[in-house]
């Protein structure tokens, strides 16, 4: 009843929309620029593909890198609503849904990642947005995108955080000062209608409004509603995963050489019985234990059955202010952001097998998880189409993680097991680092590329008992110099 109800009030707001032209249809929305940077429209043809892979705005076909990219229009195409949905435009991009497994979010580039329970571990595949990095505190929506760039391999030499697998690079679309506009589109499904095996209701809408013949705001959001494909056989409830998420980005140019951006954003999200975890395809032992609660282990089986009901929830925002110079021949960069994600309630593994009748459960108590993350970049990168292009800055960034105890119980053929409590931890990540490459046009086909990289990092655990002083604790201190050099020829 509460996923007809949804289906019924979004399908109302998408019908009124529609009865407003200036509000929905697909027209009223300026067309996205492609690059952060405002003069890169202006030097490129309308057919031109932009990309900032290298920090600055140039043809995607001058980038000497493996890198896919995919438009806001073929996002929506193929409905990639999410991080986890890139998968569909890079065949090299894998990201496993199975929760914990994607250390900030990135998933694994060529087969290579972070996949890991770890609260200390750092993504090899990084995803930054707008030029931030997002850490361990990424996004998970995808809406009023501009752009996603795929870059395959290390990319240390050009990117502040580890990036030794690759980069997901997502560049959101920018205020516009010419015209006030707005848009509404939607993508609704109900589940056991025309075949769907879960619903799921997207709404992504904006509005842009220019306050000045060189400052903009531009507002975006997205709710987006499933229900499944997970199933409770015991009570014949679809998992619901609800999650909510707002933008708002300033732009403005007090001159004609200093640009200003400033961005916020926040996410929350409510997610049943572990969301999208695992169930059973395969069962010798206890398949007369699952039958028993109208589970068919086998392919395609997306069902479980349990009488508890776990809710769990996260939040996720964040800030940037990011500052550009054009003091020709070079652009100067500061970007200052911060982050935070909280993530409380019952996680995806409240209770691990989620199937009531077998002889062994395996359930965790309520999570409080706290992360915060503070970057700070400077750069300074050349124009795009000199005769040595080279970008060379510093990135700091400052990473900190508590937990309280957490408590697993073992109930194993009706008898307890004593619990398992963890410690609280509180896990700080420091990181400060040295970067640049260059490109040497050695002709108009063949190029030199060589980059450098000086990373310290800090990485220190606490461990704390149960009157809150700290019983252990662990400093593991780094250096390393990494460094890329490749001829090029296009």
């Amino acid at each position: 009843m509460n996923t007809i109800r949804k289906v019924a009030l979004l399908s109302g707001i998408a019908l009124g929309a529609l009865g407003t032209p200036a509000m929905a249809q697909d027209a009223a929305a300026p067309a996205p620029q492609a690059a952060n940077t405002p003069q890169a429209a202006d030097t490129t043809s309308s057919s031109d593909i932009i990309v900032t892979a290298q920090r600055r705005a140039e043809k995607v076909t001058e980038v000497p890198i493996s890198i896919t990219v995919a438009s806001a229009a073929q996002l929506e195409r193929q409905q990639v609503n999410t991080v986890n949905d890139l998968a569909r435009i890079a065949p090299s991009l894998e990201i496993q849904q199975a929760p914990g497994q994607n250390t900030g979010g990135g998933g694994s580039i060529r087969g290579i990642g972070t996949q890991t329970f770890s609260p200390g571990a750092v993504a090899s595949v990084g995803v930054v947005v707008d030029q931030v990095s997002q850490g361990n505190a990424n996004i998970s929506d995808l809406f009023d995108i501009a752009r996603v760039e795929v870059l395959k391999g290390p990319q240390g030499t050009l990117f502040g955080l580890t990036t030794s697998a690759g980069v997901i690079n997502i560049t959101t679309n920018k205020p516009d000062f010419t015209a006030f506009s707005a848009r509404l589109r939607t993508e609704l499904s109900d589940a056991g209608t025309a075949g769907s095996k879960y619903g799921n209701q997207v709404i992504q809408g904006l509005v842009n409004v220019p306050l000045a013949s060189n400052a903009a705001l531009r507002v975006s959001g997205v709710a987006n509603l499933r229900q499944g494909v997970n199933r409770n056989a015991t009570t014949g409830d679809l998992n619901d995963t609800d999650r909510y998420s707002v933008r708002g980005r300033f732009l403005w140019e007090p001159t004609d050489r200093v640009t200003v951006n400033l961005i916020g954003d926040y996410a929350k999200s409510r997610y049943e019985n572990g969301g999208d975890f695992f169930t059973f395809v395969k069962s010798d032992d206890f398949s007369g234990a699952l039958a028993s609660c109208g589970v068919t282990a086998r392919e395609g089986n997306s069902k479980y059955c349990m009488d508890d009901h776990f809710v769990g929830k996260a939040e996720n925002y964040g800030g940037s202010l990011q500052v550009d110079y054009e003091a020709d021949p070079f652009t100067l960069t500061s970007i200052t952001s911060v982050r935070k994600s909280i993530e409380t309630g019952y996680g995806a593994a409240s209770n691990v097998f989620r199937a009531d009748p077998l002889p062994i459960q395996v359930t965790n108590d309520p999570v409080d998880r706290n992360l915060s993350l503070f970057t700070q970049e400077f750069r300074v990168s050349s124009a795009a189409g000199s005769p040595i292009e080279y970008t060379a800055g510093a990135f700091y960034s400052n990473q900190k993680q508590t937990r309280i105890p957490e408590t697993v119980r073992v109930n194993l053929f009706g008898n307890e097991i004593p619990p398992t409590v963890t410690d609280a931890l509180t896990i700080r990540d420091e990181s400060l680092a040295f970067f640049g490459q260059a490109t040497g046009h050695v002709t108009d086909q063949f190029r030199l590329i060589g980059g450098v990289r000086y990373t310290t990092d800090r990485l220190s655990l606490d461990m704390f008992d149960t009157v809150g002083s700290i019983e252990n604790r662990a400093i593991l201190n780094t250096k390393k110099w990494s460094w890329r050099w490749a001829p090029s020829m296009t």
